[in-house]
């Protein structure tokens, strides 16, 4: 600390000195180079004992201030080259990442189609099984009304044929063989 203090007074009394020597110098001014000294060294030292606590705290708390800058500064950097650090690994990954994100979406888009065709079958046989249903029902309801309408038209045309050719007598004798063929039986 007193290093500090005393290298530039040196530098200072020995500009002083060149100057009072200097080209066309006159020898007189030591005198007054001396009081200048003196001068010099009396303020300094009213300052130095008027503020000089004061001033060495000032520098003091300046210096403790800068040196949390600095800390402060360094722990931004380490910070900023972790993030950077982060970042540059994430972005080497990145291709990575797109790879692997396009193949599960890949697999869940076929997974998803493949759920829906198994769906879509599964309608279509029920579908189809209904149709066949219908159809089965239909082709027996028409099969009935055909049949009872053949009956219907068969009856009408024996009645018919048996009416013209049939008479009283005839008509008797089908009657009883007709019972007796439901009695045995």
């Amino acid at each position: 600390m007193r290093l500090k203090i005393v290298i530039p007074a040196a530098v200072v009394v020995l500009i002083g000195a060149l100057l009072a020597f200097g080209p066309g110098g006159d020898h007189a001014n030591w005198k007054d180079l001396l009081w200048r000294m003196i001068n010099f060294a009396c303020f300094v030292g009213i300052i130095w004992w008027v503020g000089g606590k004061k001033i060495a705290a000032l520098l003091s708390d300046r210096r403790e201030d800068i040196a949390r800058d600095l800390d402060s500064l360094e722990q931004a950097r380490h910070d900023a080259e972790f993030k950077l650090h982060q970042l540059s690994a994430r972005i080497a990954n990145l291709d990575l990442e797109r790879e692997t994100l396009l193949t599960e979406s890949k697999a869940q888009a076929e997974a998803v189609r493949d759920q829906i065709l198994v769906q879509a079958q599964r309608q279509a046989d029920e579908i189809l099984a209904q149709a066949q249903r219908t159809a089965a029902n239909e082709t027996r309801s028409i099969v009935r009304d055909l049949r009872a309408r053949l009956a219907d038209e068969v009856a009408a045309a024996v009645r018919q044929q048996l009416a013209g050719r049939l008479d009283a007598t005839e008509h008797d004798r089908l009657i009883d063989n007709a019972l007796k063929k439901v009695v045995i039986q």
